[in-house]
């Protein structure tokens, strides 16, 4: 598998066991979101969707923002990236740290980031 900068949400019941490089599965259902790691090595990310965990916001046009980053699950490839507007954002430890020091207020402030960007793109 190749290395990849772009990913695309999947809605689905259940995360399914054979999964698609670029896919990003979200499953309600189960509380989480699970994709085989950007750098192509193949390893199964899965991050749980729960208060204090990882989050995960829907813009208008179906993109989506996953944070924290990977830093926290230590992936054993050592790939460390975050999620922004379905883009792979490969980060150093340092901007991981940043990344991963993010608060509900300023989450709040990206939901509200996206709405006022939604509503000016209508």
């Amino acid at each position: 598998m190749d290395k990849i900068n772009e990913i695309e949400p999947v809605a689905v019941l259940h995360i399914p066991k054979c999964l698609k490089s670029g896919k990003l599965y979200v499953s309600d259902y189960d509380g989480q979101a699970v994709h085989l790691c950007a750098c192509g090595c193949g390893f199964a990310v899965r991050t749980p969707l729960r208060e204090g965990g990882w989050w995960f916001l829907t813009d208008a046009e179906g993109k989506i923002v996953l944070r924290p980053s990977t830093l926290g699950l230590e992936l054993p490839c050592g790939s460390i990236y975050c999620i922004t507007h379905n883009r792979i954002e490969w980060l150093t430890r340092e901007e991981a740290l940043q990344c991963n020091t993010t608060t509900d207020s300023a989450r709040r402030a990206k939901e509200e980031e996206i709405h006022t960007a939604s509503d000016a793109s209508r």
